[in-house]
């Protein structure tokens, strides 16, 4: 499938994050970028994992966030990398996420997705389904550029 929004979408949110300097950011700034920068490492390996079953010819997918929104799973990946190899995260997994769904084949875009996303508290909020395509362009048009807007904004030290 074409990837060419997702790669534009990866790009702006890893210039955002490099925006960042948290030594010089307030405690509730840095937490919420450092939050914000975990769950995003640990989010696209969901992903790239329903990419996986969907080229081993899955007819249905699931994708569930729960890990991703895990306050223990979040804590583990900042006391684990610095920022810079956060950045790294993201970017290896992204280029994980990019070369799968170019493999994936035009016609399994419309296969379904089942939605399960959680809140920072672990509490389903959305049940739904999707396709693929719809997921990943939701990711490319929404999703990430939300994230790189909330990372430009909190590397923004005016009050």
């Amino acid at each position: 499938m074409n990837a060419d929004r997702l790669v534009a979408a990866y790009d702006d949110l890893l210039a955002a994050a490099a925006l960042l300097d948290l030594a010089n950011l307030t405690p509730p700034r840095r937490d919420e970028a450092e939050w914000l920068i975990a769950h995003l490492i640990l989010s696209d390996p969901v992903l790239v994992a329903a990419a996986d079953h969907l080229l081993a010819g899955a007819g249905t997918l699931t994708v569930d966030n729960r890990h991703a929104m895990d306050p223990d799973a979040i804590a583990a990946v900042l006391a684990s990398l610095s920022h810079p190899e956060r950045i790294q995260a993201i970017r290896r997994n992204a280029n994980e996420l990019i070369d799968r769904h170019r493999r994936i084949p035009e016609t399994a875009g419309t296969t379904t997705v089942q939605l399960l996303l959680h809140d920072r508290h672990g509490q389903l909020t959305h049940q739904g389904a999707t396709t693929w395509a719809g997921l990943l362009t939701a990711r490319a048009d929404q999703h990430l550029p939300g994230h790189a807007h909330t990372l430009r904004r909190i590397a923004d030290r005016r009050p």
